[in-house]
């Protein structure tokens, strides 16, 4: 199918202001959060002896696969029998993983857990319908424990949890650490291949270690903590997750080979742990998951070099499309990580993975807090790099836009980009095609240089060996460098190459993009800020307006050639099977 993109002109008495749109246009700490909350008393377990009611189970019919839950104590029974802890008149234990089976909640009725801690439904292998759309729901469910090394309403599942709404839930995990998931509907939803549909989690989640030393494969979700292999669809979260596990999101922790679609955040996502991976929907992808239609509405926040996005902190080889961050969504964290509106950092694991992020636009800002030198910060992306590891692999931006402002803070200067952060991974393949950017792109530098720094309205620096290419792009947002020298550039801030003596240096082309975006800055250039040695970049019908505040390289065009309703596509050099165009308005 062809994509067209809708271009629309305003001429200014002063200037001149284009743009382009898609024609189906669409910190705190732990502390702080210890002193604000109030922690629930629970007294007592729910399955705890003559806390949960079973016969539901032991008067049914022989050969049921049908079984309705009408209370608190019946959903406590659910839990006990799972767990081979219920016992019938004479004393038997009973045990049932329900595989093959549905058990659902009555119409109409209010699950109410208040009061007494709950213990998690475990091993179940069934079915289990929530009955939401029929007025059901679950509220105050509580988890407050020392004991407990992961939360959630279900402990595991492997085959189906559908329309469940929880409220005023309050889960607190004091013990994290290997394999702790906490989820605020599954923790692990990892065997089989589980789906988790139409629900909805309410509440507030909190996970720390009983530790300084916090450890790895952990994972917290607003709806499930880890999934795998797994389908993940129509799920919300709302409501205050604050984490220090490794990977953190508004839906799903840790996440490999799972379909996520139509999911969204509402609530605040927030981790102090350095070197985590936090999102608005998903912490961390290992593998080729993909994650489509999906929103964030929340503020997300993560610690010092930590990876975050407005939907995906970490990704490897994950495909996401048709993803947005909304205005009133923020992207926040310590400058020495990749923050991104849409996602904070793709990762080549593998040779000849591939990751790819279509048809997403941003409209929240994303910022960086001033820490050191080596962010990256993109209203889509925030950066490429595999730590150092020389890992051929592709990534693919197209489609995309940000509307949002983009703020790099950094001593030595940070790196910051309408589109793409920091690209520099030597062996990663970029290609960034039909994408714009109209937000203000911003960077601060207090003292030093760097010399991989740079803003640009498209990307901010890039340093790789591996062929890359931009087409068809163009930036209308205000790009401001600092008082130092930051370079700064209408589409690229700066390009680099990260190994002098690889074979092939630097191989970057733009072609068919412009800029009409102001520049202010030391070392401003309309197309591209500054290029080392041995960078190179081939440049193919690119211009941009000449009175955004640089020269250099590239075509100069007045605003009247730039935004001409007859001879644009001539002008401008682009194609008509890309682009369209609305009329000139005056403001």
């Amino acid at each position: 199918m062809k994509w067209l993109r809708k271009m629309v002109s305003v001429l200014l008495v002063t200037g001149m202001l284009l743009t382009l749109l898609p024609t189906g246009a669409w910190a705190s700490d732990i502390g702080d959060w210890n002193d604000q909350e109030t922690t629930p008393t629970p007294e007592g377990s729910w399955p705890d002896e003559n806390n949960y009611d079973i016969s539901w189970y032991t008067s049914a019919t022989e050969g049921s696969t049908t079984f309705e839950l009408k209370d608190a104590e019946d959903l406590a029974g659910l839990a006990a029998i799972t767990a081979g802890k219920a016992t019938n008149r004479d004393g038997e234990t009973i045990q049932e993983k329900f595989s093959g089976k549905t058990v659902q909640l009555a119409d109409g009725v209010t699950i109410d857990l208040y009061g007494k801690e709950w213990s998690m439904i475990s091993g179940f292998k069934g079915t289990f319908d929530g009955n939401s759309d029929g007025g059901a729901s679950i509220t105050n469910l509580t988890m407050t424990s020392a004991d407990n090394r992961s939360g959630g309403l279900f402990a595991s599942i492997s085959e189906k949890i559908e329309n469940v709404e929880v409220t005023n839930a309050y889960i607190k995990i004091s013990t994290l650490k290997n394999n702790t998931r906490v989820g605020g509907i599954v923790a692990s939803a990892t065997s089989g291949t589980p789906t988790i549909n139409n629900c909805s989690f309410e509440g507030t989640i909190i996970v720390q270690p009983d530790s300084s030393v916090i450890s790895d494969e952990n994972g917290v979700g607003g709806i499930v903590a880890e999934a795998e292999d797994a389908l993940v669809s129509n799920c919300a979260f709302s409501g205050i997750i604050q984490s220090e596990a490794q990977a953190t999101g508004g839906i799903i922790g840790l996440n490999a080979n799972t379909n996520v679609t139509r999911c969204e955040n509402k609530g605040t996502v927030n981790s102090d742990r350095n070197l985590g991976y936090v999102g608005g929907i998903v912490g961390q992808d290992k593998t080729s998951s993909t994650i489509s239609t999906c929103t964030n509405n929340g503020d997300v926040t993560g610690g010092q070099s930590s990876d975050v996005g407005g939907i995906i902190g970490l990704m490897y080889g994950c495909s996401i499309s048709e993803c947005s961050s909304k205005p009133e969504a923020s992207v926040e964290g310590n400058s020495a990580g990749f923050l991104g509106g849409i996602a904070g950092r793709v990762l080549s694991n593998s040779a000849g993975s591939n990751a790819k992020i279509t048809g997403c636009v941003n409209n929240g800002s994303v910022t960086s807090f001033e820490n050191s030198s080596g962010t990256g910060v993109g209203g889509i992306l925030g950066g490429i790099y595999s730590n150092g590891f020389s890992v051929s692999g592709n990534v693919t931006i197209e489609t995309c836009s940000n509307t949002g402002a983009i703020t790099g803070q950094d001593k030595n200067g940070a790196t910051a980009g309408g589109i793409l952060g920091h690209h520099k991974d030597i062996s990663t393949a970029l290609t960034l095609k039909q994408c714009y950017n109209t937000g203000t792109v911003a960077s601060t530098q207090k003292t030093g240089t760097s010399d991989v720094a740079g803003i640009g309205g498209i990307i901010g620096s890039l340093g790789t060996n591996a062929t890359s290419r931009m087409e068809d792009c163009y930036n209308t947002g205000a790009i401001k460098a600092s008082e130092l020298d930051v370079p700064a550039g209408g589409l690229l801030g700066r390009l680099y190459v990260l190994n002098s003596s690889a074979t092939g240096k630097s191989d970057f082309s733009i072609k068919n993009a412009y800029n009409i975006g102001s520049i202010t800055g030391k070392t401003t250039g309309g197309i591209y800020g500054a290029l080392s040695d041995d960078a190179n970049p081939t440049l193919e019908n690119c211009s941009y307006w000449d009175s955004c505040g640089a020269s250099g390289p590239g075509d100069i065009k007045t605003s009247n050639a730039m935004t001409d309703d007859e001879d644009w596509p001539e002008n401008l050099g682009l194609d008509q099977s890309i682009w369209t165009k609305v009329s000139n308005r005056k403001l």
